[in-house]
């Protein structure tokens, strides 16, 4: 889950980088402010954290149970606002900016959990990002079709057709912005493979069916070359870091 909130993050309206630690006395949310502005640091981060605590009190359907909140900045006048939102009076002026949760909270389903719903946000979230993340020119474009069918891709003839130009135009456009159709058949495959492993429970040769690969020893061989570990071991890492 972590690093599906970090992939998607850039789709909010948030500055603060919300980064997740595991400890052994609960699971603490650092709010990273770093890269912001010194001038509108505080409003900002006042803003994406009540931003944070009323999603995480919609989703959980009830009272924000936090063991622990810090702040950076020091004790505003307004400090009787954050005890409202949070259920405890935050430590102001200290080392970081952060909040602790009770790690058995992370174990609870949510009360409105719909498998389907979540899959259908993960995969229009992953077609936003996509758009936002595309290349330009003939690059993006090519990209957003291949995209369109990834798990029978069109070989560089059909797309070149599709654009109405030769294979031989389009081969040299690509080259002149720094890329060649192979490499963004690659980035399209490494992209949802990385989806399809952390997000869906799926069968190794089940992901490699989804992509289009007669055989899962091919696609196992393509991913470690992407990645440089095998797909049982990439999932494994993200199961260790959520």
């Amino acid at each position: 889950m972590a690093e599906v909130v970090e992939r998607y993050l850039s789709l909010s309206y948030a500055f603060v980088r919300f980064q997740p630690r595991l400890r052994a006395d609960g699971v603490q949310i650092v709010l990273d402010d770093s890269g912001i502005e010194p001038d509108v640091r505080q409003f900002l981060l006042e803003r994406d954290f009540a931003a944070w605590a009323n999603a995480m009190r919609e989703m959980q359907a009830g009272a924000l149970i936090l063991r622990d909140v810090s702040f950076r900045f020091a004790r505003p006048a307004y400090a009787a606002r954050f005890t409202e939102l949070c259920g405890l009076e935050p430590r102001f002026g200290a080392a970081e900016n952060r909040v602790t949760l009770d790690p058995s909270l992370m174990d609870q389903p949510l009360p409105q959990a719909d498998p389907v719903m979540a899959r259908m946000c993960l995969e229009q979230c992953r077609h936003l990002l996509g758009r936002r993340q595309s290349r330009g020119g003939y690059a993006g474009r090519v990209r957003d079709r291949l995209f369109q069918s990834a798990g029978g891709m069109p070989g560089l003839e059909a797309v070149a057709e599709e654009l109405h130009l030769s294979a031989r135009s389009l081969r040299r456009h690509l080259e002149t912005e720094g890329t060649t159709f192979r490499a963004l058949c690659d980035e399209v495959l490494e992209t949802l493979a990385e989806e399809l492993l952390t997000t869906a429970s799926m069968k190794i040769d089940e992901v490699a069916a989804r992509l289009g690969y007669a055989e899962s020893a091919s696609f196992i061989h393509a991913f470690k070359r992407w990645k440089g570990v095998s797909p049982n071991a990439f999932r494994e890492q993200h199961r260790s870091r959520t």
